[in-house]
């Protein structure tokens, strides 16, 4: 497994996203900057970001057939 921070993103059905956390298969190379087959996405987030973090990248990120978790922190 490999686990990366905000600076990889997860192509979704509708754009690139960057998730606070990413857990993907360790079968990439390492230079790629984005997953479309994460396993987890975690969220952690502010005041700002609550609508977007809990309806729009929700509902996409769920939609991703390999994501098996899909985590928001507070």
């Amino acid at each position: 497994l490999q686990v990366s921070t905000a600076d990889s993103g997860v192509d979704t059905s509708a754009e690139r996203r960057f998730p606070d956390i990413v857990v993907d298969p360790a079968d990439r190379d390492g230079n790629e900057r984005a997953t479309d087959a994460p396993l987890l996405i975690a969220e952690i987030l502010s005041p700002s970001s609550i609508a977007v973090d809990m309806i729009e990248k929700a509902a996409e990120d769920r939609a991703i057939p390999s994501l098996k978790a899909y985590a928001v922190f507070g």
